[in-house]
């Protein structure tokens, strides 16, 4: 919208990416030769000599995620030789949502905080919240906080003289969102998964 020097532009982006994985990575299990026994990783490995073995649950994720930003902009003239720009967004983190996947969450505004669900993980750390808390659904994240999501930016654009130089300064605050792939190591973490490591099997194990 162009309303005399102002040139005003609102919009809204709509992102909504899926991600579906599965990985058997760590569930075939890893063998490791180090040369303890006979000090060549190889001739361990010959003589049936294990330094450690490491096996995992197989790991699976089917996660949808949505990212929504609000925003407005104006471009003022205030003269023929000074420019500003001037705008606003909104970007709140709304998280991601799966039937599949085990959801918990660590609480950085209160690690003393615990779990309210005993009865499933009564061992559970102060801090590590679970699905089925108050809070916590199958949306990975807590109440969203919308005036924390605010991000302003500013800029100006000037024109020296003899129109041969131009002077550009901008500031902003500026969110990032993490992919999909970021989390997808919570479901190999316990009490859903669980990798294990024996150091020095017997000769038998290989």
């Amino acid at each position: 919208m162009v309303r005399g020097s102002h040139q005003i532009g609102i919009g809204v982006n709509w992102i909504s990416p899926v991600h579906h994985s599965l990985l058997n990575g760590a569930s075939g299990g890893t063998f490791n030769f180090n040369g303890t026994v006979t000090g060549l990783p190889q001739a361990d490995f010959l003589v049936g000599r294990l330094a450690s073995f490491a096996q995992g649950n197989t790991q699976f994720n089917s996660a949808r995620h949505q990212y929504v930003g609000l925003y407005a902009q104006d471009s003022w003239r205030l003269n023929p030789r000074l420019k500003v720009n001037y705008g606003l967004r909104w970007e709140p983190f709304i998280g991601g949502k799966s039937h599949v996947w085990p959801v918990h969450l660590i609480s950085i505004r209160d690690s003393s905080i615990k779990t309210c669900i005993p009865p499933s993980f009564p061992n559970a750390p102060a801090g590590m919240l679970y699905i089925g808390e108050p809070d916590l659904t199958q949306v990975a994240g807590r109440t969203i906080s919308v005036e924390q999501f605010f991000a302003p930016r500013v800029g100006t654009v000037g024109i020296l003289k003899r129109r041969q130089t131009t002077v550009r300064a901008s500031w902003g605050m500026f969110y990032d969102l993490p992919h999909t792939l970021f989390f997808d190591d919570t479901r190999g973490e316990p009490p859903w998964g669980q990798n294990i490591t024996v150091y020095e099997p017997p000769e038998w194990f290989c």
